[in-house]
């Protein structure tokens, strides 16, 4: 058990490695924007030292994915729902405030038509 925490651990880790990358950003650019030290985050990315729930909110927000996505190292286990929300905390501000009255609308329409 323990060491499937472990590697649970170190596999968050990596995801999150990979998507500061993807954004291209240094350890030390991401540890000045979430206000830490480079070697707080060095630890996260090594399995060393598990993030606290709090501090993967923050991370998500800098790095602009949800949280979800830093957590399922595996596509294959995120819900489509998951996978669309991760996409529109991805979109610039005003695109993501177009979708969401779009998404109300479209739930509007629903609940209307189905009489709730």
């Amino acid at each position: 058990m323990a060491r499937e925490f472990s590697k649970t651990i170190y596999d968050i880790g990596q995801r999150i490695r990979q998507v500061r990358l993807e954004k291209n950003m240094s350890q030390t650019d991401l540890a000045l924007a979430m206000d830490t030290s480079r070697n707080v985050i060095s630890r996260w990315e090594t399995g060393e030292n598990a993030i606290r729930l709090d501090s993967l909110l923050r991370l998500s927000e800098e790095l602009q994915v949800s949280p979800v996505s830093l957590i399922r190292t595996n596509v294959d286990d995120a819900s489509e729902e998951e996978l669309l929300f991760g996409q529109i905390q991805e979109l610039e501000p005003a695109q993501k405030a177009f979708m969401l009255q779009a998404m109300r609308t479209m739930i509007r329409g629903l609940q209307k038509e189905c009489g709730a």
